[in-house]
This record gives C-alpha cells, structure tokens and sequence, in this order.
C-alpha cells in the first residue's frame, strides 16, 4: 500500500523533474497531439480521487499509463520489474562507464529499490532471459550476389560475442556486389554495436555525423548529463546560451524553445577506422522500418550523414537515436525509477529527430512491380537491387 499523499507527493515530484529537465513535451503535442497540462491534471485528480490508502500496483499502473501516453518519447519511461532486471543484468557493460556506475550506485543498487522491484516482480513475474545469438544474428547470402545480415538488437553486453562471427562474414562475403543490413524492428541497445562491429571494419576514413544537442540543462539532470558529456569530451562551458543564434538553422522551432535551454553542436558519432582498408568491399544497403529505435535509429542516421549505407523503407525510423545518454531517478516515497532524456537532438537543418525520425532514401513499395501481389520489405529490397544491374 501508499499512502495518498505520498502518491501525489511522487506523481508531483516526477511531473515537476520532467517540467524543469525534458524538452520534449513541444515534440509530444505536435506529434501525438498530446494536451500535456490536461494530462497532468487528469491523472492527478484520478489520485486524489482514491482512497486514503491505495493498492500499490494500482498506483504502479496509473504512474505506467500516464507516462505511456508519451509513447517513449526522449526515453521517457517508468522501470516495470523486466526493465529492470535487463538494466542489472548489463551490470558490467554499463559500470565501465562513469555515468552508468553512477547510475547503479545511486539508484539501481539503492536497497529500497531493490525491495521494491522485487515486490513488483513477486506480483508480476517478468521471465526475462538473455536472448540467444542464434536469435538475435542472422548472417546468410540470400542470391550469389546480395549478402544478408539481420540484428534484432544492439545490446552492449553482446559487442564482443558477436564481433568475430560478424567479422568472419564480411571476410568471407568481402567481394559480394551487395550486403543488406536488416534493422527492421531493431529496438536499439548501444551505439557501440555498430560502430564497433559495423562500421569500423568497412570503412578506410573517419566517418562522422554531427547534430546539434538542446537541453533545459535542469538541476537534476546536471550531474548526470555532466558525466555523460566528460565522456565525449565535452562541458558545460561548450553549451551556448543564446538561443537566438538557432534561427541560422532552417527548420528550427525557436517557438517551442523555452528561456535558460542552451545548445551546442556536436559531432556526434564520430567512427574511425580498424585498418587502412575496409573489409568489405561491396555497396550495403540498410533495411530499417518504423519500429527501428533508439542506438538502431541513431545507425540509420549516421548511414544518412555519411553515406555508408543507402536505408531502404517504407516509413520513417522511430526518431529517438541521437541525443546522448538517458537519466536516471527515483520516487521519494515508492522508489520507483524512472528515466527520460534531458537533450532533445536535432538535424543540422534543426529539425528534432524524434518528432520526425529518418526517412529513408528509397521508398519501397508495398507490391510487387509486374501484379499486384502484396510483398514483404525484404522481397521489395532484393527487388530494387536487381533492378540496379
């Protein structure tokens, strides 16, 4: 059980952390059409409307449902027991890092969440398991001339199992014309899958995509973003603070830019080459598709900067791939985490990518070019690459 007080006391303190330190809720309107204000006044009255105690997975449940209107937006999301296991699970990826170390000490390892996701489990099992390789990488030659490479993750923990198997496919395919690089459905994990297993392999040049980065710079988030800008070289002092210098990019929305957000211009992800010459020879295609998120979608718009792939698709990617790090924080009274970005990430025309994602550079249709037969992304990608000889 909580308390209602305490309820409101967490639903205010989470509402007043996004308020101060995410910059999305301009994208959330325009995109999902979302009333934020009549949000956060309508879940707040369904509270005060409970009893004086209320059932803890209720009020679970309701923190869940509203924060779900924002469909991931920046991130934002509240742990459920599974998010949480697969979080701890990553324990020894994410403590290299100064930010995730600070992250386990501070809140994930914190005894009172601890207790707290374990009751949440106890109610609502989560059946979490590591998802075997065999599942998660497909490697295989579709004709004598397109090789194919599909991921349906691109979890960190799995950088160094998976290098040598992909490694050894694109010797064994180096000469092959074409590689499509299946992302479809890919949900994200970390940057450092691709670029290390990826790109560094097959390209003979640094390769880099710059974006710029806009963050309320609030006060808590600053020790987080502060750590997870040390680890790109970065400080509070490269942020401008001059909002109107924006207006040089074209699709920027100075409208939807509160006072005291700074912003800077990053060169993002930035890849170096493993040796003088790339692996693969051939030209690579990338398959993504609208459920292709976060550290896949980020992928998608490195491929576009820098041309290292041509994306081929039906819709445009999730959005939500370049933008840094999430922070991380927790309810004072029922220690439920919850995570958001606190940069919202730009094109360099300033458009933000979460509202509109990366679009591919070849459409694919829905069926087939000679019937009228329905076919799959992947039919329709061998296709358009058949039609290139």
């Amino acid at each position: 059980m909580i308390s209602r007080k305490d309820a409101l006391e967490d639903y205010d303190y989470l509402w007043e952390t996004l308020e101060e330190n995410y910059p999305f809720f301009g994208v959330a309107e325009r995109k999902y059409g979302l009333d934020v204000q009549q949000l956060k006044q309508e879940y707040r009255q369904q509270i005060e409307g409970m009893g004086k105690k209320i059932d803890f997975l209720e009020f679970y449940h309701l923190m869940e449902d509203c924060v779900g209107w924002f469909n991931g937006l920046g991130h934002l999301t509240i742990y459920s027991p599974q998010s949480y296991q697969y979080h701890m699970a990553g324990k020894e990826y994410l403590s290299q890092y100064a930010l995730g170390n600070w992250q386990f000490e501070n809140y994930l390892e914190n005894s009172k969440v601890q207790e707290r996701y374990e009751f949440l489990e106890s109610k609502e099992p989560s059946f979490w398991s590591e998802q075997p390789q065999s599942e998660r990488l497909i490697l295989n030659r579709l004709q004598d001339d397109i090789a194919y490479m599909a991921i349906n993750q691109f979890d960190g923990q799995y950088i160094q199992q998976d290098r040598e198997k992909i490694l050894n496919f694109f010797r064994e395919n180096a000469d092959v014309p074409y590689l499509i690089i299946d992302i479809q459905d890919n949900g994200g994990g970390s940057s450092e899958y691709w670029s290390e297993n990826i790109v560094t392999p097959n390209i003979a040049k640094q390769k880099v995509s710059p974006q710029l980065f806009i963050t309320p710079y609030g006060e808590k988030s600053q020790k987080q973003l502060n750590l997870s800008l040390e680890a790109g070289g970065k400080s509070e002092e490269d942020f401008n603070s001059q909002l109107e210098t924006l207006k040089k990019f074209p699709k920027i929305q100075l409208g939807a830019l509160l006072p005291g957000w700074r912003w800077i211009e990053d060169e993002g992800y930035v890849v170096s080459p493993q040796a003088d010459e790339a692996i693969y020879k051939g030209k690579i295609f990338l398959l993504a598709n609208s459920k292709t998120g976060s550290a896949a979608d980020g992928f998608a718009y490195f491929c576009k900067e820098t041309g290292f792939a041509t994306i081929l698709g039906r819709e445009n990617t999730r959005g939500d791939g370049p933008g840094g790090d999430f922070v991380m924080d927790k309810m004072p009274h029922s220690n439920l985490l919850f995570r958001y970005r606190p940069v919202l990430a730009l094109d360099m025309e300033g458009a933000a990518l979460e509202e509109f994602g990366v679009a591919p550079d070849v459409l694919l249709p829905t069926r087939a070019k000679n019937s009228n037969d329905k076919i799959s992304p992947l039919a329709a990608c061998l296709s358009y690459i058949d039609g290139l000889e």
